[in-house]
């Protein structure tokens, strides 16, 4: 497997290291020194032809000082001439062989850093063959070299379909980031990568460049703090005492049904529910005996729902609120009267309880569908006064909330209801 990327390697990156020196060369000129060596050698040879020039007219002459001094200059300037391209003829085979050295060291960079990645790395035909691969690839899908070099790139694929949407990216931008699959292992578990891959030109076809990445761990991280924050904000949402919903996440609901309810001019219904003399209670048989009493009375509003839109939730203290969407007033008053029944049925006893020897709760119902200009908090205003008047007419009953249902003419105002 190496020694056939580092061939492939050589010849390509001999043939890009000879194209870069004559690009370099084209767009930037000849190297400095290069241009100094002739200029120096072409005046020391135009000086010589002068001085030769100036020989040839002292022998014409027959001028001998000047011909003997003249003839030196020009054998001088000759022999120069001579020494220079010499010197210049040893030194090309020099140069040649530093850049054949900077070609190899180029290469065994390259190399070096292919096959130490700590990412995996894969040179791939256009029909899927492994032509190449390092070592962290073959540690990563826990084959030996020669297995991974006979494995068709589909095969490690855990989904095919995620084989052809990750070509068919690359079919469309020609190269494809931080793209997450599942892969197989030789063992046939899985885990999960994150690939990066670009078409190269691989001397004269072209060869597909893939960088693999095991974000397993990542990913198992990620998921763990997903949990962890869904956790939080389930908690964050719930009562401590009773387990159910608690004001802060009913008061989020509501405004989102309402919302939901004027869009589709649905009914929507509030049911509140008051412990009674519950301060009574508490005094007699001490807050334990009345957190239990709490968590009681919570359990059986809850289970009276029949609908997963529907929502009970601890208002406050001894208070409990029901939200009722897409309920008319007909819906909500029934499920009152079973919220009332089954408090009742718990049979909890409340010796210091004026309306009877177990503990009973009195209800307020409310039903509207929103109109323009109306706030959600209309619909609590009115739950709440039902309330009040179910406190002042006796307890343990269920009143209605006249105001609201004034706001649509199907929902019709009911009398005390017992």
């Amino acid at each position: 497997m190496t020694s056939t990327i580092r061939l492939s390697k050589r010849a390509h990156s001999g043939n890009e290291f000879a194209t870069s020196r004559e690009a370099a060369f084209r767009d930037h000129g000849p190297p400095l020194s290069f241009t100094l060596l002739i200029i120096f050698v072409g005046s020391l040879f135009a000086a010589s032809m002068a001085g030769y020039v100036l020989y040839l007219t002292a022998v014409a002459r027959a001028q001998a000082p000047v011909m003997n001094l003249v003839g030196i200059m020009a054998a001088f300037g000759l022999l120069a001439v001579v020494f220079l391209g010499l010197l210049i003829f040893a030194l090309h085979p020099r140069t040649e062989r530093m850049g054949q050295s900077e070609i190899r060291e180029s290469e065994q960079d390259y190399q070096a850093l292919f096959e130490n990645a700590p990412m995996g790395m894969a040179l791939t035909t256009c029909d899927g063959r492994i032509l190449a691969n390092n070592e962290a690839l073959t540690k990563m899908l826990d084959f030996n070299e020669k297995e991974v070099l006979r494995l068709e790139v589909l095969s490690i694929y855990r989904d095919s379909d995620d084989r052809r949407h990750f070509l068919d990216l690359l079919q469309r931008h020609g190269c494809v980031e931080n793209f997450e699959s599942q892969l197989r292992r030789r063992d046939g578990t899985t885990f999960v990568a994150n690939l990066t891959a670009r078409w190269l030109d691989w001397g004269d076809e072209k060869v597909l460049f893939t960088v693999f990445q095991d974000i397993t761990d990542r990913k198992l991280a990620e998921r763990a703090l997903a949990e962890a924050k869904h956790e939080m904000e389930v908690l964050a949402s719930l009562d401590g005492l009773t387990g159910i919903a608690n004001r802060r996440f009913f008061d989020e609901r509501l405004e989102v049904e309402w919302k939901r309810a004027f869009r589709g001019k649905t009914p929507l219904s509030l049911i509140i529910a008051d412990i009674d003399f519950f301060k009574a209670f508490n005094d007699t048989n001490g807050h334990l005996a009345g957190d239990d009493c709490l968590k009681k009375v919570a359990k059986v509003l809850q289970g009276s729902l029949r609908r997963p839109t529907d929502l009970v939730a601890r208002y406050g203290g001894e208070e409990f609120v029901a939200l009722l969407p897409n309920t008319g007033f007909e819906g909500a008053l029934r499920l009152a009267k079973a919220m009332r029944l089954r408090a009742r049925s718990l049979a909890i006893a409340h010796p210091n309880s004026m309306v009877g020897d177990h503990i009973t709760v009195s209800l307020g119902v409310a039903a509207m569908v929103p109109r323009v200009n109306a706030l959600h908090t209309e619909l609590i205003k009115a739950a709440d006064s039902a309330l009040y008047d179910a406190k002042r007419e006796g307890r343990d009953c269920i009143r209605t909330s006249s105001v609201a249902l004034r706001c649509d003419e199907n929902l019709r105002p009911r009398s005390c209801i017992a």
